[in-house]
């Protein structure tokens, strides 16, 4: 058994000296069997994990919060690379405005 955790820490380390950071979120949370549960205990023991273990290795911690309290929260973990929401939540985001804006503008005619 402690060869095997030796050898997982090894594993990891040579994962940690070729990436450029760490990315956890919504993927780490199904992964662990408890998915989009972002409050639950074990979720987020385990972001605080990632945030020690980049640190340990000199690696942006980066996370996609998919709201401003969740970046709030993370950031205050120790976050430090934000790729913000997904793609599609910020094209409709925007599409939404942005009709909003053309029949707001139509109705003025």
């Amino acid at each position: 058994m402690a060869a095997l955790a030796a050898d997982q820490k090894t594993r990891a380390r040579v994962v940690m000296q070729t990436l450029d950071g760490a990315v956890g979120g919504a993927k780490q949370s199904y992964n662990m069997g408890i998915p989009a549960q972002f409050q639950h205990p074990n979720f987020l023991d385990a972001l605080q994990h990632v945030v020690q273990v980049c640190r340990r290795f000199g690696k942006l911690a980066g996370i996609q919060p998919g709201d401003e309290k969740q970046a709030e929260q993370w950031i205050s973990m120790g976050y430090n690379a934000i790729s913000w929401k997904t793609d599609i939540s910020v094209y409709r985001a925007t599409l939404v405005n942005e009709i909003g804006w053309v029949r707001d503008r139509l109705s003025r005619k």
